[in-house]
């Protein structure tokens, strides 16, 4: 099972700082783990095109309690994330391969129509 960075030790609750540790290199955008994480970001702290820091009904408990709002740093990071991941050769490959997985690209000859 492939694992992904978490807000603290022990926890399963994911947290958009770890995207810091990317935009900081501290780990590398190919990653697996970084991978996992962004994908697991995506899916749990994304809403529309904004990104909450973490859910706080996982989270470790902070005192703000179980209201929060979309931060735009966690969202720029997202974006800065995708991007490092987007310009190395196994990130566009990456992405290749997930969007074909989930249909959104199909594999189809290229026309001859175009060469003549």
């Amino acid at each position: 099972m492939m694992q992904s960075f978490v807000q603290n030790y022990g926890s399963d609750a994911v947290d958009a700082s770890s995207l810091l540790m990317v935009l900081t290199k501290f780990a590398g955008p190919t990653d697996p783990r970084i991978l996992q994480t962004v994908d697991r970001i995506q899916q749990e702290l994304a809403s529309d095109s904004l990104v909450f820091r973490y859910d706080p009904t996982k989270a470790a408990h902070d005192g703000i309690g179980t209201s929060q709002l979309p931060h735009v740093s966690a969202t720029r990071g997202l974006c800065l994330c995708s991007t490092a991941i987007l310009h190395t050769v196994a990130g566009v490959q990456l992405w290749l391969h997930r969007m074909t997985h989930q249909g959104v690209l199909t594999r189809r000859p290229c026309s001859s129509s175009l060469a003549e």
